[in-house]
């Protein structure tokens, strides 16, 4: 998707989308929300078997697309109440294909019909949402998956998880 163009979701195509959640399985609201509050990948959000804790804050380990796209994603505060109390196999059932083509047809029926408005839109929503909160580029990069491969990237194990926490919330729902 990121070879097409693609515009971020609105805060009135969220707020619509919201109001219309209902329309869709309980499994696909989850995994709606969790696109929309973290930016990942519906790819990767298909990768999640499995969570870990850092310092009392939950999170999963994503990213199979590139080098930079494997990082560790915290939970947000917006999706833990629809999420199970630890997850501790697959999160989502089915594939990832089947998926964007329910996802994406519920969009259109929430009257989001600009053919630049798909599911991969909430991860272009996402930077912005973290752009506007000030969020350092490195930042962004490390919880969406871009971050530039150097050596200097590659010692430790990035960012705190808390750290990507606190900005990762400032994406919202």
């Amino acid at each position: 998707d990121d070879k097409q163009t693609r515009l971020p979701l609105t805060e009135a195509d969220i707020k619509n989308a919201k109001h219309n959640l209902d329309r869709l399985d309980k499994g696909d609201q989850v995994l709606f929300r969790l696109l929309a509050t973290t930016g990942m990948r519906l790819s990767e959000a298909f990768e999640i078997d499995g969570e870990m804790k850092e310092r009392g804050c939950r999170y999963v380990i994503v990213g199979k697309k590139t080098d930079q796209s494997l990082r560790r994603v915290p939970l947000p505060a917006g999706v833990l109440p629809h999420l199970p109390k630890s997850i501790k196999g697959p999160l989502f059932q089915g594939a990832a294909p089947a998926a964007s083509k329910r996802l994406n047809r519920f969009l259109n029926d929430c009257g989001i019909v600009d053919p630049r408005k798909v599911v991969h839109s909430l991860r272009h929503r996402a930077q912005d949402r973290l752009r506007a909160a000030g969020c350092p580029e490195d930042t962004r990069w490390a919880i969406l998956g871009h971050e530039e491969k150097t050596v200097a990237a590659g010692y430790g194990e990035g960012f705190p998880v808390p750290l990507l926490k606190q900005w990762i919330d400032k994406i919202g729902f």
